[in-house]
């Protein structure tokens, strides 16, 4: 009796069909063309012909030569039998993985390797079986188990392209196969992105109380992939991974407490949960956990436990934990005002992109506050962080441009760097971008772009910008002249203590032109300014006394 059985090639681990009969196997591999020939002649394939060193231990050649007397049984007798045949090599995975194992090593390649067999009778047995019931080496006594641990090794080695092709042969019943082939969905490894189908294989590995699946099922609803967005589903997945240890799951059911998704908030369970996680050496577990101490939330206030934990994270790396020890270092919170400490804990977390250390050193270098002054590093810093969006990087970058401080001067860059400052509601940018479209600098002179910026920047309290436009209000300078609307923004700039407008609005009051003379009000807005020593004001005011 001849056929064609699939098995893996010792090799390359390519499929192949090669052709089987009473003799054994013979083929030739079409992918790395490897020729191989398994002889299974009783005659010429012997015991003696092992290295006694090969020779599995607990080897019972009789049994296996009573069983192939007998009429064909099932698989299930057959695999009882072997396994008692090769002994001690059941400590994995039984037979399967003996034979699996077998076929993929590189046992009785032509010649390469030298010629290591299994005593005839065994072997006989393992083809015979398959032989007879039409089916596949591969499928049978499959590799299965070898593939797992050789997909599960991809995955921790990071070799995405051979992941899927490795978790696609392997035992899809393994909920650590499962999950991994879930992350090639969900990352699209090896095959096309699918999250639904990522988030079908994540629950199998889950509901089989597979500790990484439960946290990446969570995952998965709590942020709606591949499923609508499902809070209480997520909490249900990050409590069963956390309460089997899982670090991740039990700072994720910690900030699901803090912030109320899923479960009510609770503060005392987030930080139950963030300490679990922190005893795990968790870095945002830490970061966390010192700012539940650093506020007295779910704890009492403890500003040292709070530096203690944060300390953790900052060590680990955590960027935030680091410029938060940085801060503590300034301004002596929780421990010792040190700004050494303080300067080398923000260039840590400013040298890892952390955008609020990043200004800070470029605050400290333009002025000299700390570190010694250094306009071009000062320079350096402001425009790491003005790349990340920063708008007052971008606006101190601006005036660094106007000014030529650390820099060449350049107009047209100011006004780049005004307009992104602007564009994020900064309103001192919007007020320097008015200024460069009133005056022309850097960019065509254009009074109705002059008369926006300025607005928008009034409007969001800016008392220079107000000032100017109570004044534009009060001369019909660009706008109409409206007396209300001169008043309305020249008192809003007076009240935030603005100089000018203050003598500009005791000034309407005085001579009532544009508005209602008021005396009283004129002396009241006058004085504010005199005392902040505004020439013209006193002047006003000593002729006013003098006329009384």
């Amino acid at each position: 009796m001849a056929g064609f059985v699939k098995i893996h090639c010792p090799h390359c681990k390519g499929e192949l069909d090669v052709e089987a009969d009473w003799l054994g196997l013979k083929g030739q591999c079409p992918y790395c063309e490897t020729k191989f020939v398994m002889s299974l002649d009783a005659e010429t394939l012997s015991e003696e012909t092992l290295p006694a060193e090969e020779v599995p231990v607990g080897w019972d050649e009789g049994a296996a030569e009573e069983w192939v007397a007998e009429e064909p049984v099932a698989e299930e007798e057959f695999l009882e039998v072997a396994d008692d045949a090769v002994g001690n090599y059941r400590e994995e995975n039984a037979v399967r993985k003996f034979i699996g194992g077998f076929l993929d090593k590189k046992w009785l390649v032509g010649g390469v390797a030298g010629i290591a067999v299994l005593p005839s009778v065994l072997i006989v047995a393992i083809v015979c079986i398959f032989v007879r019931q039409g089916g596949s080496i591969t499928e049978s006594a499959s590799v299965e188990p070898f593939q797992n641990q050789k997909a599960v090794e991809a995955y921790q080695n990071q070799k995405w392209e051979e992941l899927f092709a490795l978790a696609d042969k392997a035992d899809k019943d393994d909920p650590r196969i499962q999950c991994i082939i879930g992350v090639c969905f969900g990352c699209g490894y090896g095959v096309k992105k699918d999250y639904s189908e990522a988030e079908k294989w994540f629950r199998k590995a889950a509901e089989q109380g597979d500790v990484e699946g439960q946290y990446k099922l969570a995952l998965f609803h709590m942020h709606g992939k591949g499923v609508k967005i499902n809070h209480a589903e997520a909490v249900k997945w990050f409590r069963k991974a956390a309460e089997q240890g899982h670090a991740d799951a039990q700072y994720s059911l910690g900030d699901c407490y803090c912030k109320g998704l899923g479960v009510a908030k609770d503060d005392q369970e987030a930080v139950k949960w963030f300490r679990k996680a922190a005893d795990q050496n968790h870095a945002k577990a830490q970061l966390d956990l010192g700012a539940c101490y650093f506020i007295g939330a779910g704890v009492n206030k403890d500003l040292r436990e709070a530096v203690y934990w944060s300390r953790k994270a900052a060590d680990q790396g955590e960027v935030k934990a680091q410029s938060a020890l940085a801060m503590c270092y300034t301004s002596g919170i929780g421990v010792e005002k040190d700004l050494v400490e303080a300067v080398k804990w923000f260039r840590k977390a400013a040298d890892q992109g952390e955008v609020e250390a990043q200004w800070m050193l470029g605050c400290w270098y333009g002025t000299g506050h700390i570190v010694k002054q250094d306009e071009r590093e000062a320079v350096k810093w402001l425009r790491k962080a003005a790349e990340q969006g920063h708008a007052q990087a971008q606006l101190k970058i601006g005036l660094c441009y106007v000014t030529g401080v650390g820099v060449l001067k350049d107009e047209a860059e100011a006004v780049n760097w005004f307009r992104k400052a602007a564009d994020q509601g900064d309103a001192e940018a919007q007020f320097e971008l008015y200024s460069c479209y009133a005056k022309g600098n850097g960019v065509d002179k254009n009074d109705r772009e002059a008369l926006k910026w300025l607005r928008k920047a009034a409007e969001q309290g800016n008392a220079e910008a107000q000032c100017m436009l109570g004044c534009w209000y009060g001369t019909g300078h660009i706008v109409k002249e409206d007396g209300r609307e001169a008043e309305k923004w020249l008192r809003r700039a007076a009240e935030q203590g603005h100089c000018q407008a203050q003598f500009m609005l005791g000034l309407c009051y005085l001579n009532g032109e544009i508005i209602a003379k008021n005396p009283v009000e004129a002396v009241k807005w006058l004085r504010k300014a005199a005392e902040q020593g505004n020439e013209s004001a006193k002047e006003l005011l000593v002729d006013i006394l003098k006329g009384q």
